[in-house]
């Protein structure tokens, strides 16, 4: 509060020396003490001042608004033209008497030397690429009332280290933090339903907890992020392709409404065991592909298929646990699983028997068994 008091003096003492000429030798306590004023409006007021300094340019909305287009990035002196530089920005709440409510489509794009920014309270949309490259942004406060946050809008913006997402968002673009390598501490608002595409691929994000509500995680959501963690949603239906590949995840418990895991979802993690949501209906080929340190994996009933290159180069899975629902092995389902030691199958000798088994599904498998209900068959190649 003794901060944006003194803000507010100067700005009063400015205003006062420029627009009355007896204020040059009024006491600036007596200018406090016969002025009621609001604070906040006065900070307002002091950083639309200040922002209208700055060549922003703007684009009339068609419903009165203004959206940010851009900004001046060159300046001419001397018949040179030289690269103008902003280490810092403050975005006008208003342009000609009408509020601001969207950072326009690249409007920021690839500014360099911008380390902060600082956005009105009237904004509510932030397009794509509107930030996008911005690779010295270290900080920006984003007002609670943003809804919208469009693709790839802080995509390479390398240096900020931590956001906070407003409360009423609801929609969160494809690659919006794609390659923040610096970005380590996020939260998700609640009104996400959909980790989009690429969302926070490349991040150093290290924990997660995905909020309720939110049913799908798209494609390479969290590629190679250094997540250790994350929180699932019980109502979670869909992981896309990639989504976890190359993270950092240990452990996963996957809520039961899962229906689909996509190809790679968890490729390359350094995963111990897998339990199967009771609602898995499908997934691509190969999900945990060179998962070196998973060691044991359980499907749930229900399971009918165990897909090509399912467990591929799973070097350290030594027990495999597989309800008598499955009717069918693809190729290479087990290639690389040169650890694996028991096939615990809950049917009889003669159900395996039946499983229909594509040619090489049992490659590399050596010293395997499948331990049935009623006895033992040995794996031979």
């Amino acid at each position: 509060m003794k901060n944006r008091a003194k803000t507010a003096l100067i700005l009063v003492i400015f205003l006062l020396i420029q627009l009355l000429p007896w204020a040059l030798v009024a006491s600036p306590i007596f200018i406090l003490g016969a002025f009621d004023f609001d604070l906040d409006l006065l900070e307002v007021a002091m950083n639309d001042f200040v922002a209208s300094q700055t060549p922003y340019t703007f684009e009339l909305n068609s419903n009165g608004t203004y959206t940010v287009t851009g900004i001046e990035r060159t300046t001419v002196k001397d018949g040179e033209e030289y690269q103008l530089i902003y280490e810092s920005l403050i975005i006008p709440s208003t342009h000609e008497d009408k509020p601001v409510t969207v950072i326009g489509n690249g409007a920021f794009f690839d500014l360099e030397g911008l380390k902060s920014i600082s956005l009105p309270r009237t904004v509510v949309k932030i397009d794509a690429n509107a930030f996008s490259g911005c690779d010295s942004l270290e900080r920006i406060e984003l007002p609670n009332g943003v809804r919208y946050i469009g693709d790839s809008a802080f995509s390479g913006c390398h240096s900020l280290k931590t956001i906070k997402m407003p409360e009423r968002l609801n929609y969160l673009g494809e690659k919006a933090f794609y390659n923040c390598r610096s970005l380590y501490d996020i939260t998700i608002p609640d009104g996400i339903t959909e980790i989009r595409t690429g969302t926070f691929a490349y991040c150093f994000i290290k924990s997660i907890e995905i909020p309720e509500g939110v049913t799908t995680i798209g494609a390479s959501a969290f590629y190679d992020s250094r997540l250790e963690s994350v929180s699932f949603p019980e109502g979670l239906i869909t992981i896309e392709d990639r989504a976890f590949d190359s993270t950092n995840l240990t452990s996963l418990d996957l809520p039961d409404s899962v229906r689909s895991i996509g190809f790679h979802a968890f490729a390359y993690a350094p995963i111990t065991e897998f339990t199967s949501p009771a609602s898995l209906e499908t997934t691509g080929d190969a999900p945990f592909w060179y998962c070196h340190k998973l060691k044991t994996a359980t499907f749930n009933s229900g399971t009918q298929k165990i897909y090509h290159g399912m467990f591929y180069c799973c070097s350290s899975l030594t027990d495999l646990y597989l309800p008598a629902d499955v009717e069918k092995i693809e190729t290479y389902a087990f290639l690389g699983c040169t650890g694996l030691r028991r096939i615990h199958f809950a049917g009889s000798t003669s159900e395996w028997e039946s499983i229909e088994k594509e040619d090489q599904w049992n490659s590399e498998l050596k010293n395997c068994y499948v331990i049935c209900t009623n006895g033992e068959i040995r794996i031979s190649k």
